[in-house]
């Protein structure tokens, strides 16, 4: 083991379009509560992204959809340019970890300075023998917790995210759509989702709801 020191009307929904259509991903990736898994030949899964940069608290599965959660990020030793999975989540102090992780790869957690405290499903020795690559000291330096549970992706509750209306942990053109269909009588939304919905606090899930939306999904106040 290698370790270094250590998202008003009809026209609306032309924006909307574009915007998810470059959101979609392919039959390889799995996107679930805002993080991005990529299928390897094993048939296990390694997350690439976290996607929805405002989470506090990120707790990586120990399954999604079926396919068991081993690594995250791309080790070095593979021979692969590492990549930065946290990157731009500025807000993250809390990190999850399965049991069944055995690597984590270069570049992963840089720069990830607020991490204070990482919970690892499994025992200090499981941790010791993981793969962890370089400019990963955010990760190092974080208090360690050992065998603390880490729940399944079923058992995660809902993310409570204004703009989220479709629950998948992102705020995206997407969000926006539902609102449009829900004003139309063309979906159904629970009480989380209209929570979400009503950005502008109004008590009403409306058109203008549906703006700030796509405004929030593209960077615009």
């Amino acid at each position: 083991m290698r370790i270094t020191k250590i998202t008003a009307g009809i026209l609306a929904l032309t924006v909307p379009m574009a915007i998810a259509a470059s959101a979609d991903s392919s039959e390889d990736t799995i996107i679930k509560d805002g993080i991005e898994y990529t299928k390897k030949d094993d048939g296990s899964v390694r997350v690439t992204r976290i996607i929805n940069k405002e989470l506090t608290d990120v707790i990586i599965p120990a399954e999604v959809e079926g396919y068991k959660v081993t690594e995250l990020g791309i080790a070095g030793s593979s021979g692969e340019e590492g990549i930065n999975v946290f990157e731009g989540c500025e807000n993250v102090t809390v990190v999850m970890l399965p049991a069944g992780i055995v690597s984590i790869g270069d570049y992963c957690f840089r720069g990830v300075w607020g991490l204070k405290d990482v919970y690892f499903a499994g025992t200090a020795e499981q941790f010791r023998e993981m793969y962890i690559g370089d400019e990963n000291d955010s990760l190092i330096d974080a208090v360690f917790h050992f065998d603390s549970g880490v729940p399944d992706i079923d058992d995660i509750p809902d993310l409570d995210i204004m703009g989220d209306v479709d629950g998948d942990g992102l705020v995206s053109a997407r969000d926006a759509t539902m609102i449009l269909k829900y004003n139309i009588g063309a979906v159904t939304l629970d009480d989380a989702a209209l929570k979400n919905a009503d950005m502008d606090g109004d008590n009403k899930v409306t058109a203008r709801d549906a703006t700030a939306i796509l405004k929030q999904s593209v960077g615009i106040k």
